[in-house]
Formats: C-alpha cells, structure tokens, sequence
C-alpha cells in the first residue's frame, strides 16, 4: 500500500520536476487530507489522457488537477456514486474512462461524466474476487483469485474470461494469472503459477512461456 510519502513522490516525479544547467534539482511537496485529498491512505493512482491524476484511497477517489483535489464517494442509495470507498485498483484507458476497483465491485466512470457505471460480472466470478486492473491498447483486463484471463467484454458490458480466440482462451483456462503487463502493440506479458512467464500475440495467436528451464522462477518476478 502506498503511503501519502509515496504520493508525494510520485507527484514530484509528475508534478514538480525542475532542471539547472548540468544538474538536476527537485522539489518534493506533500499533499494530505489538508490540502484536500481524500483520505491520507493511498492504494494506487493513474493519470488520464487529460493530465489529471487520479487517486484511490481507503476511503474515496480523489481527482488532481496540479491545484486543487475533487473527492468522489460512494453514497448509499446512489447508484450513480462509487461501489465502494475503499479503493483497491485504478488504471486509465485511452477513450479517457477511469476503471476503479473498489471493496465492493468494479466501475468505470467515463470521460467528462460524474458518475460511476457499475460493472457487471460473468456467473464464474464473485465482486470480491477481482483485485486489480490494467488496460492495454484495446482492452481493460483484471486480476482475479479464479483462473483464468478475464476481460472487458465490450458487447455485453460485463467481465468475462478471454474468448476471442478459442486457442488462447483454452490455453488460460486453467491458469492462475498473477500479473499483467501490456506491451504497445496490445499483446500481453503474463505472470503466472502454473507455466511461468507467457507472451501472448493476439495477432499470430500464438503463445510463448518460460519457466525454470529457462532460469526464470515465475513466483520472483516482480
């Protein structure tokens, strides 16, 4: 979990970055509930296409614009709010759309909107079980406590296990997924249990993997 020291180091690597003729000089500026942000426990953050940056926390989603915080909260009876206060996961998409992953659920609030659509969930999985989102160029991905690899599905609005391709989608079946990383070109990089390192090319559809056998022990990446 991040500590607001952390923020205020990620603000200075965003923010808060000056030079001088052959050295590099920085100035580091903390921000708290004092100056605005929701709350001072912060679980993770990303900056949209806009340049704002986003901020879940233990309890709410903050919004920076370089001056000033706008907080976001769940409200009871409001299904236009938040899930859930308690922010576990953000990741910003290239349309501008903020995915939140929160105690309670997964939403997404999209550009220029001030509320939160609540995501719906395939029958495989429970609102609890997804911690974790990432987006690559052409899709949002989660992490989950079940197997598989789970996506957005775009049709039916609601996360599902992979299933554009038949061959991927069998492969990953039984696979816990431990990490995501994207590349550029929208293939992925998968952490997992079972078969270590894996590379996937969606455009080939083909897989790659590496283990032990290739000096890579999957539970030390990080």
């Amino acid at each position: 979990m991040l500590s607001c020291r952390i923020l205020s180091v990620l603000f200075m690597c965003l923010l808060s970055v000056y030079s001088t003729k052959g050295q590099g000089t920085f100035r580091i500026k903390h921000y708290t509930t004092e100056h605005g942000l929701a709350n001072n426990s912060v679980n993770t953050v990303c900056q949209d296409k806009e340049g704002f940056l986003w901020v879940g926390t233990n309890y709410g989603l903050s919004r920076f614009d370089s001056y000033d915080f706008k907080n976001y909260f769940n409200i009871p009876l409001d299904s236009n709010s938040l899930n859930d206060n308690i922010i576990h996961s953000l990741a910003c998409d290239n349309k501008g759309n903020i995915w939140i992953v929160s105690q309670n659920g997964v939403s997404v609030r999209h550009q220029f909107s001030n509320n939160f659509e609540k995501i719906k969930f395939d029958n495989s999985l429970k609102q609890t079980s997804v911690y974790k989102v990432i987006t690559s160029k052409t899709d949002v991905w989660f992490l989950t406590s079940s197997k598989g690899l789970y996506i957005f599905d775009t049709f039916k609005k609601d996360i599902v296990k992979y299933n554009k391709d038949e061959s991927i989608a069998n492969y990953f079946r039984n696979i816990t997924v431990l990490s995501i990383i994207p590349t550029l070109e929208g293939n992925l990089w998968v952490q997992s249990f079972e078969k270590g390192l894996i590379y996937v090319n969606f455009n080939s559809t083909q897989i790659s993997s590496f283990d032990n056998r290739d000096g890579i022990n999957p539970l030390t990446i990080t």
